[in-house]
């Protein structure tokens, strides 16, 4: 009977067998030739993209949205790793920017507080201002530049932070209050200082922002946790990186002396600071001569200047809470790039992570519930003209912050809250 298939088909299914000089060897030669063209489709396929059709061996292309894909994503990669480095090369930048040296350099030795019931203990940070000249711009903002002199803490604030973070107080101390000063070793140089007695900025010159520590822990009888420390050009890049910030005054003011004294020579004292009556945000060089007036304000001396610069800090305060600073990039990385640059911290607070952990705890803080005052002081039986030591009222103050008391509900309440300074 005659096979009425075509030489060389092959039903499904059948198994053949011989050499391929018969009908059954063709149909291997076939088979072979058929899985070679099938395998070189996919090799071209592949090479050109393309996925092999595998009932015919010719290859189909795929869609160009999935090459798109894959190069979008390789771009994105790309672009990540080099935000990745570039914000870890900036971060490790502003960790550089940090100038930092040990916290306590004297002879005071006070235990931190017990926590409460919740595990939580108060926070005590002393915020210092520093008329150190040791460089030119600070010298040129200064006004004159000292011939080996030594700095000193003009600006002396203790910031209570209460255990909850539910409330803080803010007390000053005037520069030119006599108080006991402890032996301090400068960490630096290693000299050491003795003890004494005087006013109060000349801590700093005697061991560095960690004598100044000293000297309120023992005049206090409370542990300091932290210090910060500024000079002139770290207030005028702080205003400027903030935006300004509000100060109000009841008239206009002018801060400047001019007198000639006894070989004819003019000159000129005072900030120089000029505001009109009313509202005005200063910034930059303005900033600063707020913070340096006195004679402008109240009896020209420091009581007055404390109160000006307890509404700076309190404006200050609320610029930085407002939404519109702190979640803007275009005015945090400033305020990064100038906070870093200008603080002086101590060695627990020597890095950006633990400097951004404080920001969160101080962040807590409700704006109305910040009260600033000054320590309580009468006129130095030794200098009634010129200095001042505390009074007996100084210590309830101190117990109130011992025993973490909001002066809000408790403490004196007309030098609490801060107010315009008075003009003579």
């Amino acid at each position: 009977m005659t096979d009425p298939r075509p030489d060389g088909d092959v039903a499904d299914g059948a198994q053949t067998q011989g050499s391929g000089s018969g009908p059954t060897g063709v149909s291997r030669a076939a088979a072979r030739s058929g899985r070679r063209a099938v395998g070189r489709g996919r090799g071209r396929a592949a090479e050109k993209g393309e996925e092999p059709d595998a009932s015919s061996g010719r290859s189909r292309r795929r869609p160009k949205r999935f090459r798109k894909l894959k190069l979008t994503a390789l771009i994105t990669a790309c672009v990540l790793v080099m935000l990745t480095a570039a914000g870890w090369a900036y971060w490790e930048h502003l960790n550089g920017n940090i100038e930092s040296s040990e916290r306590n350099s004297g002879d005071s030795d006070i235990a931190k507080a017990k926590p409460d019931a919740f595990g939580h203990t108060p926070l005590n940070i002393l915020l210092l201002g520093s008329d150190g000249r040791d460089s030119a711009e600070d010298c040129k903002l200064g006004g004159v530049c000292q011939d080996g002199g030594s700095a000193r803490a003009d600006v002396q604030m203790l910031l209570h932070v209460s255990a909850d973070r539910s409330n803080a107080s803010v007390v000053s101390i005037p520069r030119d209050t006599r108080v006991a000063i402890p032996a301090c070793t400068d960490p630096e140089t290693k000299k050491r200082y003795e003890a004494t007695n005087t006013i109060i900025n000349e801590s700093l010159a005697r061991g560095g922002p960690g004598c100044v520590v000293a000297t309120w822990q023992n005049l206090t009888k409370m542990r300091i946790d932290h210090f910060m420390m500024v000079k002139f050009s770290g207030v005028v890049s702080m205003a400027d990186a903030i935006g300004g910030v509000e100060v109000c005054v009841k008239q206009n003011i002018k801060d400047e002396k001019n007198f000639v004294d006894n070989r004819g020579v003019r000159h000129s004292e005072g900030s120089h600071l000029k505001l009109e009556e009313g509202t005005t945000k200063i910034q930059g060089v303005q900033a600063l001569q707020w913070l340096r007036t006195r004679h402008a304000f109240e009896n020209g001396g420091d009581v007055g200047r404390a109160k000006a610069q307890h509404m700076y800090i309190n404006s200050m305060i609320r610029t930085l809470k407002k939404a519109s600073t702190l979640a803007n990039p275009a005015k945090v990385l400033p305020l990064a790039e100038a906070a870093t640059k200008s603080l002086h911290v101590d060695d627990g607070l020597g890095s950006l992570t633990k400097l951004i952990d404080l920001a969160g705890e101080l962040n807590k803080l409700p704006t109305n519930r910040i009260t600033m005052t000054t320590m309580p002081n009468v006129p130095d039986p030794q200098a009634p003209d010129a200095h001042l030591v505390p009074s007996p009222d100084a210590e309830r103050l101190w117990q109130l912050l011992r025993t973490d008391t909001a002066f809000d509900k408790n403490g004196p309440p007309p030098e609490a809250t801060p107010q315009p300074p008075a003009i003579p």
